[in-house]
């Protein structure tokens, strides 16, 4: 190996600093998997900002990203997934810290802020939606959605039972969905474990560095229950990815890169396994 080859930097370091602009590109390859078009813009977007040299610390490349993006997705709008145009939003956030003069520590403070805005939402249009405080949110999804037919099943609800709500909504006609007895107070379970959980990532990211670890351990906290349930790879890599930009030590970066990671495999496997 040469001298120059040694000191060639790895297109994924996590012991580089500048792994967060790195794992901001393979966002752009994760959010947009579902789609085979944006797949493929998204992967072309990365393996060109990770290829290139000295590219993924230019704030004009950014720029163009953001701007790409966005036509693409207000062209798209009615069927845009939400972390789809939080990417969106933290290639922003990319561009406008490259354009200071210490990126790390702006990106840092952009990411810190961006999860406190996400969650702080998050909990907000929950708490003014009534049908979500009453249970009756997560009562349909139990009985309704697909993503929940193994908590749903352990339950006790019968398979059978879940198809015919799910056959009775897709038909549009009034009737009573089928819902076991263990359904309702499982539902106030997950409504207030949510809402509390959200609230303590909003106001201990909110604190910032005066919380120390215990920010970084809610956010993952939240990503294993939420995403235990319901594998939303998509989402859940975008926090990580903007949490990633918090952290300064080459462990922290270790352990939100292999976060990302678990949670694209048990997405992938949960997905194809259990969900068909």
């Amino acid at each position: 190996m040469t001298a120059e080859t040694a000191a060639r930097p790895r297109l994924i370091d996590p012991t580089d600093p500048s792994f967060a602009l790195q794992a901001a590109l393979l966002a752009f390859i994760v959010v947009v998997h579902a789609d085979p078009r944006r797949a493929v813009a998204g992967a072309v977007i990365a393996i060109v900002g990770l290829a290139v040299r000295g590219l993924i610390v230019k704030a004009w490349f950014w720029w163009m990203v953001t701007a790409f993006m966005t036509v693409w997705y207000l062209w798209e709008w009615p069927l845009l997934d939400n972390h789809v145009a939080l990417s969106v939003y933290w290639a922003a956030a990319v561009g406008i810290s490259l354009t200071g003069v210490d990126w790390r520590a702006s990106l840092a403070s952009l990411g810190r802020w961006m999860i406190v805005v996400v969650f702080t939402l998050a909990v907000f249009w929950k708490v003014v939606s009534p049908e979500f405080l009453d249970g009756r949110f997560f009562e349909w999804t139990l009985v309704v959605d697909p993503r929940f037919v193994p908590l749903a099943s352990g339950l006790g609800m019968d398979t059978g039972a879940l198809e015919a709500n799910r056959e009775l909504v897709a038909s549009g006609m009034g009737g009573s969905l089928a819902m076991g007895a263990a359904v309702p107070a499982a539902a106030q379970i997950l409504t207030w474990g949510t809402l509390v959980v959200e609230s303590a990532v909003a106001a201990l990211w909110a604190l910032g560095e005066r919380v120390g670890v215990w920010r970084h351990l809610v956010l993952a906290l939240f990503a294993v229950i939420t995403y235990v349930i319901v594998p939303v790879a998509g989402f859940g890599f975008m926090l990580l990815v903007m949490g990633v930009a918090t952290v300064t030590t080459t462990k922290a970066r270790l352990a939100y890169a292999l976060g990302a990671v678990a949670l694209i495999v048990y997405s992938t496997v949960w997905t194809s396994l259990v969900l068909g």
